[in-house]
């Protein structure tokens, strides 16, 4: 264009303008001008259509021709005042901006969002939309341009709060939509976006709610299935946050009892925590914390259970006896059939009659005197303080039944002499039992020392009878006491009163003899009158003096007397004449007894002297005081490990020392093994077994029954020192048990073929080693067994090596 404009302005250069038109008109400068000037305006108009088109291209509109008649109208509209009606024409034409700004300033604010969102303007659609009251489709437009906080804010404005809890994740503000979420009651995501914005108490608070709504949507905790995890979540949370009574509440609720127990014991409410454990079916727990809480009788309920359910009703009826619940604890007991401490329970219940039978059926013989002496059957009660060797009760019972006779004789039975006077005088002498009663008081006063009042009281009972077969007891005693007295020519006058009756009358030829000084020479090679040892010059009468008698038994009499050499207090066994009449039998007694008397040792009774006095044959030994093994066993049973095991380890010390001297004792048993009064252990009758064998060989006669035979015995075998092994082993599983290996059927079969019991299956409160130890010394073949007394205590003093 200004190429083209220097042109024309060249070409009109020759013109004078101001000279006017001298020299004619130019019409071909004319033209030009003209041309010029149409040129121009064309350029313009193009410029002006050029414009208008960037404009509606700019607004986003298509472009749309707007012809004057348009744009007239909206001109009159706005001179008019009639925004919205140009606003329309405007976007009608395609011109957006132009029809969202008019429309603003029509008011009509949602038509100038929605035309400013189509031509992209989303930040005035969004003031128009917020300027509307549509906050929702302006969070909308946040949310397209990606402000999701802003779109957050306006959903929330909008009250479309899932919408808003939505954008704050997005905007990963996890607070603001926790608690978003938290105020639609959106629980279960709530508790979970606390969890992430790190505030656990919130969290809890809402996996709580969450939990609750489901229960009481779904109708209780079978329904609700996985939700019920959340209570754990919550529960969890609480605890660890130290609000154990929420915690404990949630987990109830939920169900988890084992949990809520536990935060309640945290918390200190071992009582309410002992109940959630009893309801989670943990009685041992719920025990254990109601014995840190002192209160045992509860616990000991709790652990009753706990065995009860374990089916372990011995320690069930243990347990509910501790809590104070007899009733439960005594059914248990019978069930399981423990009838001893069944008894108990139903003594302390006070059903005496029950409780009575039930001692009697496991020989707790004591207790059933005493049921029965409170149920005032007092003969009853007399018979079983008698069998459970219980002197004090049977006495006690006796004189409250008016039988001072009896009661007076077991006192002096067992040396209670001042008491059994006392007792006696209580008869009346019009009472039948009254002779009887004056002779016992001689008994009592010759054992005291009194023989001139003893005297007296015999005279009495005998009265005015003569010696005949029924007075013979008394003659005898009266001969005694005078024998005690020195009064020999009184004694040979009761003695050979006797006599005339009865030659074979207790020992009264042996007295006799020793009064008038006869003795007879023995018979029997190698014996002397006596015995061992010879009495001193100048000692006259018999070396040994008897005192009393002690016991009898099959194999004669055993006195209580006194060496008259020595001076001291002796045993003194005497053979019955079934035996001193068999010359064999009596030399290997001589001999047998002679090999014992070499053995000293603590735990063996030691035999002093063997030989003839009066033309007796005896044998003096320690003179013991004590009870038997076989009575003690009888009394009490079986008897506690340590004390079977003190009985076995003393028992093969002495075995182990008579061994190592060549002696065996071939007849180990209980009744042959004592407890003194002072809890020593001696083994008695060492030798006399094989004097006894030698004398069965030529008898049809048997000589005690084989309780404790080896096999080897029993069938005839030459036999060894583990014979005596065999023996103690049958003594010790009797002291563990209360009852031997074999007891019934035949025995001597029983012992070479069948295997014993084990111990822990009649007493289940023995050690295993100490089972191991009696078995082995139980086994049939010697060879089997243990191959020495030594070798057993060193088992039993280390069971480890057992």
């Amino acid at each position: 264009m200004p190429q083209f404009w220097d042109l024309r302005v060249q070409g009109m250069s020759h013109i004078d303008i101001a000279a006017g038109n001298q020299s004619g008109t130019n019409w071909s400068s004319v033209f030009g001008v003209v041309g010029g000037i149409f040129l121009v305006a064309l350029c313009l108009v193009a410029a002006y259509f050029a414009f208008r088109w960037f404009n509606a291209n700019r607004g986003g509109g298509a472009s749309t021709s707007m012809d004057l008649g348009d744009r007239k109208k909206i001109r009159n509209h706005i001179e008019s005042g009639n925004y919205e009606a140009a606003g329309d024409l405007y976007l009608k034409a395609g011109s957006l901006t132009e029809a969202a700004e008019t429309f603003m300033k029509a008011g009509s604010f949602i038509k100038a969002a929605k035309t400013f969102q189509q031509a992209g303007n989303h930040t005035q659609a969004v003031h128009c939309f917020k300027k509307a009251g549509e906050f929702s489709q302006a969070a909308q437009v946040y949310a397209t341009m990606g402000q999701h906080m802003a779109a957050a804010a306006e959903y929330f404005q909008a009250g479309e709060y899932e919408a808003s809890a939505t954008e704050y994740e997005k905007a990963e503000d996890w607070r603001r939509a926790a608690e978003t979420h938290e105020k639609v009651k959106n629980f279960r995501r709530a508790g979970e976006l606390y969890e992430k914005a790190g505030d656990e108490v919130r969290a809890a608070e809402n996996f709580a709610h969450y939990f609750e709504d489901a229960m009481s949507r779904q109708g209780g905790l079978d329904e609700i299935g996985e939700d019920r995890a959340f209570a754990l979540r919550a529960g969890k949370a609480f605890q660890e946050l130290g609000d154990y009574s929420k915690a404990s509440q949630i987990f109830e609720q939920a169900g988890y009892l084992v949990e809520a127990a536990d935060a309640l014991r945290e918390s200190g409410e071992l009582a309410r925590a002992a109940q959630l454990y009893m309801r989670a079916s943990e009685p041992l727990k719920a025990a254990q914390i109601l014995e840190e809480a002192g209160e045992d009788v509860q616990a000991a309920k709790m652990r009753a259970e706990a065995a009860l359910k374990s089916g372990d009703l011995r320690t069930a009826a243990e347990r509910f006896r501790q809590a104070g619940d007899l009733e439960r604890a005594v059914g248990l007991l019978e069930e399981c059939e423990a009838w001893g401490d069944a008894a108990e329970v139903r003594e302390e219940l006070g059903d005496l009659e029950k409780a009575m039978e039930l001692y009697e059926r496991v020989e707790r013989f004591g207790n059933a005197a005493r049921c029965a002496e409170s149920l005032g059957r007092l003969e009853r009660a007399s018979e079983l303080y008698r069998q459970a060797q219980d002197l004090d009760g049977e006495i006690r019972v006796l004189v409250q039944q008016g039988d001072f006779f009896r009661a007076g004789r077991l006192q002096f039975e067992h040396r209670r002499h001042h008491e059994a006077l006392e007792t006696l005088q209580n008869i009346d002498s019009r009472d039948p039992i009254y002779p009887r009663a004056i002779e016992l008081q001689g008994d009592i006063l010759r054992a005291q020392g009194r023989f001139e009042k003893a005297y007296s009281r015999y005279r009495a009972a005998l009265g005015m009878r003569d010696c005949n077969p029924s007075t013979l007891a008394l003659f005898y005693k009266m001969g005694r006491v005078l024998e005690d007295e020195q009064d020999r020519t009184g004694a040979l006058e009761h003695y050979n009163a006797i006599l005339a009756v009865d030659k074979t009358y207790e020992d009264v030829s042996v007295r006799v003899k020793g009064l008038l000084g006869r003795g007879r020479k023995s018979t029997v090679p190698g014996t002397t009158s006596s015995g061992i040892f010879a009495a001193p010059d100048g000692v006259e009468g018999p070396r040994y003096e008897i005192l009393e008698e002690v016991a009898r038994g099959g194999m004669g009499i055993v006195y209580k007397a006194r060496d008259t050499v020595l001076g001291r207090i002796v045993a003194f066994k005497i053979l019955g004449e079934n035996l001193r009449d068999n010359e064999t039998a009596v030399k290997y007694f001589l001999r047998e007894a002679r090999a014992a008397a070499a053995l000293s040792h603590p735990n063996i009774v030691t035999i002093f002297d063997a030989g003839e006095q009066d033309g007796e044959y005896y044998m003096a030994m320690e003179f013991v005081e004590g009870t038997t093994l076989k009575e003690l066993i009888k009394k009490k049973g079986a008897l506690p490990e340590d004390q079977v095991r003190y009985i076995l380890v003393h028992c093969c010390r002495a075995l182990q020392y008579a061994h190592s001297k060549g002696v065996i004792h071939r007849d180990i048993k209980s009744g042959n093994v004592m407890i003194t009064r002072e809890k020593a252990l001696k083994i008695m009758d060492f030798g006399l077994a094989k004097f006894m064998r030698e004398y069965q060989k030529e008898h049809t006669q048997q000589v005690g029954t084989p309780f404790y035979m080896s096999p080897e015995q029993i069938i005839g075998k030459n036999i060894d020192f583990r014979s005596d092994l065999y023996s103690l082993g049958c003594t010790i599983f009797e002291c563990a048990t209360g009852t031997v290996p074999f007891f019934k059927g035949d025995l001597s079969y029983h012992h070479v073929h069948t295997r014993p019991p084990t111990p822990r299956s009649i007493n289940s409160t023995l050690s295993k080693d100490l089972e191991r130890v009696i078995l082995k010394m139980l086994e049939k073949n010697p060879d089997a067994r243990y191959q020495s007394a030594k070798e057993i205590a060193d088992a039993i003093m280390s069971p480890e090596s057992a």
